[in-house]
């Protein structure tokens, strides 16, 4: 291997900017964690995952950065890297930006994905085999270019006992215990990955089973989950949006009888955590993005143009990946603890989708 007897003193991990991508980076800034244990191990990320990525104790600093800072403060960001003269830098996340702030930084081992035409800024990279493989695998192939080996189990977040006390409070506040709730996080990043049926499947439910749900997520989500708990009835549900940080989220996900939800960030949250994760999944690849854990399980679409990555997806005339899925076949998953896969409604497609369909399908 290239740095099989380098020994690196500063090393400076490039995160990503989503919660998912970051919680699937955690084994393997672990493995390096593990690997140099003197070391001095920096995180420059987006405020966003600041709550994920200084979760391991072995972090000495972290420092917050955006694609959207002004000139002047992207050239005071890179001083700042340059004062502190890292020996290594790992690239995780995918961007040119990142590759070109590493080089500008005077890193010598600059290490990453051979994407977005940055190679040239790296000092060693891994070409993606294949465009189905996992993003905790890529993270992986990364991690190992500075011969740190990742477990391939490894897939943990720690829960604070601080977070968990103050959970514990507003859970008590609620008359609610341990195991008697189940947590939804109905919203997601692209409007076209949120389950139109998530207020009929509660109302249905909690008129079942007579537990409680716990709506989760940010603060700008807090009146689409207010909509959503009115048109669920109300009773026995509570919008908890906005209320909770991410550390505070993952406590109430430990404490939970299973989580429901988009395939988003927060599903693989609760996957790392080790809750029992469903998810509604939509256009994505989930080859490429399911939870990396046995314990969850997953409903998607079998339609022709799934995966969708296209960058006219906000105009898809039917989204009939998601809106084909219906509450059956979420309380299928759940109550069978398996994956379940849904035909598209034709209804929702036009005579030139039900074509290239049927060829699909043949």
């Amino acid at each position: 291997m290239k740095y099989k007897n380098q020994t690196f003193n500063k090393i400076l991990i490039i995160g990503c900017r989503l919660i998912g991508d970051a919680v699937l980076t955690l084994p393997g800034i672990r493995a390096i964690g593990k690997a140099y244990p003197n070391a001095v191990i920096d995180i420059l990320s987006t405020n966003t995952t600041e709550e994920i990525y200084t979760n391991p104790d072995f972090v000495h600093d972290f420092i917050p950065y955006s694609q959207n800072f002004s000139a002047k403060k992207q050239v005071q960001t890179i001083r700042r890297l340059r004062r502190n003269r890292y020996d290594a830098a790992i690239l995780y996340s995918g961007s040119f930006n990142a590759a070109l702030i590493a080089f500008l930084s005077r890193i010598k081992t600059r290490v990453g994905t051979a994407s977005d035409y940055r190679s040239f800024l790296l000092s060693d990279k891994v070409k993606i085999k294949s465009p189905d493989m996992h993003q905790r695998d890529v993270y992986k192939e990364v991690t190992a270019l500075i011969n740190v080996g990742v477990d391939k189990k490894a897939m943990c977040y720690d829960v604070d006992p601080e977070s968990k006390a103050d959970v514990s409070e507003m859970l008590k506040k609620e008359g609610l215990k341990k195991g008697g709730f189940i947590v939804i996080n109905p919203t997601a990043s692209e409007k076209n990955k949120i389950w139109p049926g998530f207020a009929e499947w509660i109302n249905e439910y909690v008129k079942v089973k007579n537990n409680r749900v716990i709506l989760v997520g940010a603060r700008a989500d807090k009146s689409e989950c207010q909509k959503l708990m009115n048109d669920s009835g109300g009773l026995h549900v509570y919008n908890w949006a906005g209320k909770l940080k991410i550390r505070q989220t993952a406590a109430l996900l430990s404490m939970a009888g299973f989580y429901l939800g988009n395939n988003s960030g927060i599903m693989h949250l609760a996957a790392a955590i080790g809750c029992r994760a469903f998810a509604v999944s939509g256009h994505s690849n989930l080859k490429k993005t399911r939870p990396y854990t046995k314990f969850h399980s997953i409903v998607y679409t079998d339609i022709f143009c799934r995966p969708c990555f296209n960058k006219k997806l906000k105009r898809c005339s039917h989204a009939a990946c998601i809106n084909s899925i219906k509450t059956a076949d979420v309380s299928r998953m759940i109550e069978k603890g398996i994956d379940v896969i849904v035909k598209p409604d034709i209804g929702l497609l036009n005579k030139r989708w039900i074509r290239k369909q049927k060829k699909y399908e043949v």
